[in-house]
């Protein structure tokens, strides 16, 4: 690849963007999920189980070891 420096510097200023919307889009989409399982709507052990597994996997994701953190509380208040 052949480019100059100020090309690869916005290119790689345009990769961390869009990497920081995925990063969002994930918080927002796993943060529903939680909020749905706190609040009785998601029942589905194996559902639950995939969101868990999500949030391990992803944990380097900002936000998303919170969200784990509240969940595992949550499933293991009882």
């Amino acid at each position: 690849m052949n480019v100059s420096h100020e090309e690869l510097s916005e290119k790689i200023r345009g990769m961390n963007a869009r990497i920081n919307n995925l990063y969002s889009a994930a918080y927002e989409l796993y943060s529903c999920a939680v909020e749905e399982i706190l609040a009785g709507k998601i029942t589905d052990g194996n559902l639950i189980e995939q969101i868990i597994d999500g949030l391990i996997d992803n944990g380097d994701i900002p936000g998303l070891t919170d969200l784990y953190t509240k969940l595992y509380q949550y499933i293991h208040s009882d």
